[in-house]
């Protein structure tokens, strides 16, 4: 069988790559929303697979907004919450062993802003 050419023709493709472009100008408030209910669908799957022992995992994953210059896009980052620092990190026990400039008794501040 030889290959032959196939041509297509599509009816209205205009219209659709204008409501594409469209798409592009949507408010921030909106891709804002949806970023965020995204990332709730992601944070309970990620909660209803965590242990429970004592419940600390499950509420201490947080979602965190990540900033951005660009219009139209935002991200949300799953984290541990840092208040929890207490529950999730063993305290060090040689503070500035390492070489460390600040003598501190967790592995990273408890404040990352």
């Amino acid at each position: 069988m030889a290959n032959k050419p196939v041509a297509f023709y599509f009816e209205g493709f205009g219209g659709f790559v204008s409501v594409l472009g469209s798409m592009e100008q949507v408010p921030q408030k909106c891709v804002t929303r949806a970023a965020g209910k995204g990332a709730t669908v992601i944070r309970r799957a990620i909660r209803s697979q965590a242990p429970v022992d004592t419940g600390a995992l499950k509420r201490g994953i947080i979602r965190e907004g990540e900033r951005s210059r660009k219009k139209g896009k935002k991200v949300y980052k799953m984290m541990f919450d840092p208040t929890m620092n207490d529950v999730f990190q063993k305290p060090i026990k040689h503070p500035g062993a390492a070489g460390g400039s600040k003598k501190t008794d967790h592995a990273y501040p408890e404040v990352w802003h």
